[in-house]
């Protein structure tokens, strides 16, 4: 069911080995035309490599199969699929078919595209790397574009595999949707009950082995929910099927159209991505609540660190004494060093950075700055209103009459 991505060392084609002796370049033969550089990952429809493409020396993504090393046939027929379904896309957020071809003797068969660049996601789940609000809503409205487009095909197109993994972001923030080998037209009923996807991205429909181009919305919820948290779904609370989202990710109005994308209930579901778009654009007039306020410090709002702090301090009016004060101490002292962290250190630390960096780096270290520094803000407010609130409180049990 779990359709996995290996970025370990893969046995290379023996005709792609770039250990091999090259014999003459004859550009009109696909075999010695790409030259495999190294692997980008593996699955159940076989490995992908970076390669360059001696005709026209750009780089390329090459997917090949090895009949030798298929269990399953339908692993073939949906390695054909793919190659189909690509030759009649043409969308910025698609890699673009460029050739395909097969070794008989060797029994591999190959898939020829263009070269996503950039890092996948999935480098920023469970790791210290993490993406701003802005950039999380910038990673779902160009999905969304995508999805679109394949959703309004005829008959609709569905992924079935959206999740972190096969979400390649460049430099310039550009998300591609990559890895097509679990493809499948909507009213494809071949093979239909064959379940492809990743357990904790796909919705209970698709485990089921249905068809629906909402179950692509439910997936990419789980993605960004995922990229918000931190942490893959599955370590995600839930209550009964639906996900659970940590209150300290994401602002109110953003959740809720999240939620609703999580509804494990397809009907209660956005029924298209264009619906999707359509909740997002609803909440325009307030752009921070969609997260560009990580762009300007200076619009964090402090009714986002009393909002998700409410429960802590409700937790805190029952404590003891003595607890209050250890709150009290440590977070004042912890929102101390932020605020020398944020006024002192940072900006020299980003400084040295970039007098070491390229011009071309300059802008990207800039927007970063600008996003830590935001969220060191908002934590340093998050203490000192808990240090505050912890001495109130002190002081109101121990002096009752002071309560309103």
């Amino acid at each position: 069911m779990r359709q996995s991505v290996d970025n370990g060392a893969r046995r290379l084609p023996p005709q792609l080995d770039p250990g091999t002796v090259e014999p003459p370049m004859t550009h009109d033969d696909p075999l010695r035309r790409y030259q495999i550089m190294e692997p980008l990952g593996a699955g159940q429809q076989g490995s992908t490599f970076v390669a360059i493409d001696r005709q026209s020396g750009q780089r390329v993504a090459v997917k090949v199969l090895s009949l030798g090393s298929v269990r399953d046939w339908r692993a073939f027929e949906r390695f054909e699929r793919e190659i189909s379904t690509l030759k009649s896309l043409r969308h910025p957020g698609i890699p673009k078919y460029l050739d395909s071809y097969a070794s008989e003797p060797t029994g591999e068969y190959f898939l020829v595209m263009s070269l996503a660049p950039g890092v996948s996601l999935n480098t920023y789940v469970g790791s210290e790397k993490t993406l701003s609000p802005s950039q999380l809503l910038q990673t779902m409205e160009q999905v969304l574009d995508t999805l679109e487009y394949l959703h309004d095909r005829t008959p609709p197109i569905i992924h079935r595999d959206i999740k972190p993994a096969n979400l390649v972001l460049s430099d310039e923030g550009r998300v591609c949707l990559v890895d097509f080998g679990g493809v499948r037209r909507a009213l494809d009923s071949a093979g239909a009950a064959t379940v492809i996807g990743t357990i904790g991205y796909m919705p209970p429909e698709q485990a089921q082995g249905e068809l629906k181009p909402i179950s692509d919305i439910y997936a990419l919820g789980a993605t960004i929910a995922a990229l918000a948290a931190n942490m893959e779904p599955e370590e995600l609370p839930r209550e009964g099927l639906a996900l659970r989202l940590p209150h300290n990710t994401l602002n109110t109005r953003w959740r809720d159209v999240l939620i609703k994308m999580l509804a494990p209930d397809p009907r209660q579901r956005y029924q298209s991505a264009r619906d999707v778009k359509q909740a997002l654009e609803a909440c325009a007039g307030d752009r921070k609540a969609l997260g560009e306020s990580a762009k300007d410090p200076s619009l964090e709002p402090v009714q986002r660190v009393d909002l998700e702090l409410a429960d802590t301090i409700g937790e805190l009016k029952k404590a003891p004494r003595p607890i209050l004060a250890v709150v009290w101490v440590l977070a004042a002292i912890s929102a101390g060093f932020l605020f020398v962290a944020e006024a002192g250190v940072i900006p020299l630390v980003y400084q040295l950075i970039r007098a070491c960096s390229s011009d071309k780096d300059k802008p990207r270290l800039a927007t970063q700055h600008e996003e830590l520094k935001a969220r060191i803000r908002f934590y340093r407010r998050a203490l000192s209103t808990l240090s505050q609130s912890a001495e109130q409180i002190r002081d109101e049990n121990d002096h009752p009459t002071r309560r309103r």
